[in-house]
């Protein structure tokens, strides 16, 4: 196994971190992994989409594309489930696109969520 922050000439050599602090790192990998899990639902209205895992920017550009081909498709109305969602920084630009994306088509979004203060 090679680390982020290791390069594969100490990973070879051995000079990395010591086999406990990797244990400690695989072992806590899982707290930090960057997933995002989308159910949805275009058959209720609003579209209904639940989401949870981690927002970010690059998970945010597979809701941004969900979205996007709902509104093609001729839906306007949102509602997101966020309360299994964690959101990054980057996230809350993410839900901003999304809801001037829904705005601009003539749609609505709701959520269950406040932007930080």
């Amino acid at each position: 196994m090679i680390l982020l922050d290791e390069s594969p000439l100490e990973a070879a050599s051995g000079s990395g971190p010591e086999v406990g602090s990797i244990r400690e790192l695989v072992d806590g990998a899982w707290r930090n992994d960057v997933a995002l899990e989308m159910w949805i639902d275009v058959t209720s209205e609003p579209v209904a989409i639940r989401l949870a895992g981690v927002l970010d920017e690059s998970t945010g550009a597979n809701l941004l594309n969900v979205v996007a081909d709902c509104v093609a498709e001729g839906q306007k109305d949102f509602h997101l489930d966020t309360s299994a969602l964690r959101i990054c920084r980057k996230g809350w630009q993410v839900m901003e696109r999304i809801r001037r994306q829904i705005h601009g088509s003539g749609g609505r979004m709701d959520w269950d969520r406040d932007a930080p203060a």
